[in-house]
């Protein structure tokens, strides 16, 4: 009876554990999915911005990032044209991440949903293009394969982090089993030799007797 009670408990206790996890993954999927919707309609509205407009923030962002981005490309070498580029493509490459780390969550890591998600990023990239076409900025092919490029390195630097990660963690839980199965062989070698020393003391009375 004992037993039975033992087994249910700790049933409801993995039946609990496992909701708790379910829910969880649910509110990280919601987060996710939040910053998906963020990062197009930052994307895409930027892309609405008339060219006057666009052209400032582009020169903000400039000197703001001229110390940084001259330590690669030599003083004097900064242009808009390198900072917009560069826009795009970290644009992307954000996008890339989260939607790499929403299959992660989901665990949907199989080729035809990297496929999916890749053609989603492409699709995107594409948008934007058109959609700079009516703000009488023009488009370019090579834009939108910049775009790709940052979403495919994004989706392509999680999925190698992923595969790292989880790859120390089962290198850490087989060290943990292999230290548990050599206590309990220790365990077991230490109660052996108990008995025998009990069984050779009992012998040694009963000789003596």
């Amino acid at each position: 009876y004992d037993g039975g009670v033992r087994s249910n408990m700790a049933d409801r206790v993995a039946k609990e554990k496992q909701n708790q996890k379910l829910a969880a993954k649910d509110v990280w999927s919601l987060i996710l999915l939040v910053l998906i919707t963020a990062t197009l309609v930052f994307i895409w509205t930027n892309s609405m911005e008339a060219p006057a407009e666009s052209s400032e923030k582009s020169q903000w962002v400039m000197k703001l990032l001229t110390p940084f981005l001259e330590v690669f490309v030599g003083k004097g070498n900064v242009t808009e044209f390198l900072v917009r580029k560069l826009a795009h493509f970290c644009e992307f490459g954000l996008l890339g991440c989260e939607l790499s780390l929403m299959l992660v969550l989901r665990k949907r890591q199989t080729l035809q949903w990297y496929v999916n998600i890749a053609m989603f990023a492409f699709v995107v990239a594409a948008l934007d293009e058109t959609i700079q076409i009516f703000a009488d900025r023009g488009s370019s092919l090579a834009d939108v394969w910049i775009d790709f490029a940052g979403a495919a390195t994004g989706i392509v630097g999680i999925y190698i982090l992923h595969a790292i990660g989880r790859h120390f963690i089962r290198r850490k839980r087989y060290k943990k089993t292999v230290r548990r199965m050599r206590a309990r062989r220790d365990t077991s070698e230490a109660s052996e030799r108990s008995k025998e020393f009990e069984n050779a003391a009992e012998d040694t009375t009963q000789g003596v007797q």
